[in-house]
């Protein structure tokens, strides 16, 4: 019985491994080297694994060739190999009621709640969530290993969940062959949808020209220019007819937009990214007053400065529970205006 080499690990450039493997076959075959066989693992992209009982033979195979790096170190035995292939992937332990924030894919940057238990085969995770201070209720798949917990549900606050829609509102119908309409649900950055993730592939198959539908998007956007904005497409997969229904930003954006930054301070309460006008807050709150579960103006306004303060921005120089307070005392009546 043939007796088993070791595995030597080589580095590649991720993506092509399989290119780099046929032209080290090729070197093996041609130089009568004793290489027993080499190994692609799917989750450890960028590195193939050499099959051999001498050092020697795998560094003549790898010598010369730009995209092949021997890495330094002893072999690796099978069985080695084996426990990573076998090895159950760890997974975050995550339950409803938990507060994430997803770190990346299509939602990158975004809270939200977990409202189910993780799910999935021996591949790949998935836990249900529904994003927080967004637009629109809007419940979403992500991959576990693309969140991490802010805090767990025992320790979560009551936390002010996706601001209402108004009129996007999507009932189940039939098209004119009775074939059920489609509603998609993206995140764009205003002005600038291109025809990529995540648009592309959720409108492939209907047969619309994306093209068209994404100059459509870009300018019923331009006004939230760099801004992410929560667009729905009705589609009719029967007629190809279709609908562009264009939400607001989410009220962080529009307070980050205010004060010319780019995203929030990560020390809320000890750094500011800066300072926002109290007539800017009110605008804000007017703007969104019909998306959100707020009985009036005033109570908009307060849930606008509550943003303000998660996002470490300061109002009239001020910290934001302050003006709050200043509110709830009628010092800001005037600004606010008799709707309030």
């Amino acid at each position: 019985m043939e007796k088993k080499g070791v595995l030597f690990t080589v580095k590649v450039p991720a993506g092509q491994e399989f290119s780099v493997m046929r032209l080290l076959f090729k070197r093996a075959e041609y130089g009568g080297l004793r290489i027993k066989s080499m190994i692609f693992v799917p989750g450890l992209k960028g590195y193939i694994f050499v099959e051999s009982d001498r050092e020697y033979d795998v560094r003549m195979l790898t010598g010369g060739v730009r995209r092949a790096k021997l890495l330094p170190g002893r072999p690796v035995s099978f069985e080695e190999l084996s426990d990573v292939l076998i090895r159950e992937p760890e997974v975050i332990q995550v339950k409803p009621g938990d507060i994430v924030k997803i770190v990346k894919g299509n939602f990158k940057g975004y809270r939200a709640r977990v409202i189910s238990q993780v799910f999935g085969g021996r591949g790949r995770k998935y836990v249900a969530v529904k994003l927080l201070n967004i637009d629109r209720d809007w419940e979403v798949q992500v991959p576990v290993d693309s969140i991490r917990i802010e805090r767990r549900a025992e320790e979560a606050a009551p936390e002010r969940e996706a601001e209402e829609w108004p009129g996007l509102e999507y009932e189940e119908g039939a098209g004119a062959e009775g074939v059920g309409k489609r509603a998609i649900k993206v995140l764009v950055v205003g002005g600038r949808a291109n025809p990529g993730p995540p648009l592309g592939p959720a409108l492939g198959g209907l047969g619309l020209d994306l093209g068209r539908v994404v100059r459509e998007i870009n300018e019923k956007t331009r006004g939230y220019e760099g801004m992410k904005v929560p667009v729905e497409i009705e589609v009719d997969p029967s007629t190809r007819e279709y609908e562009i229904r264009v939400g607001l930003p989410p009220t962080s954006m529009l307070l980050l937009r205010e004060v010319g930054a780019e995203k929030g301070s990560g020390e809320t309460g000890r750094s500011y990214v800066g300072d926002v006008k109290m007539e800017s807050v009110v605008k804000i709150a007017k703007m969104k007053l019909p998306y959100m579960n707020a009985s009036s103006l005033k109570a908009a306004v307060k849930q606008v400065l509550g943003t303000a303060k998660s996002m470490g921005i300061t109002v009239e120089g001020k910290d934001p529970r302050e003006v709050i307070r200043e509110v709830d005392e009628g010092v800001w009546d005037e600004v606010i205006g008799e709707g309030g």
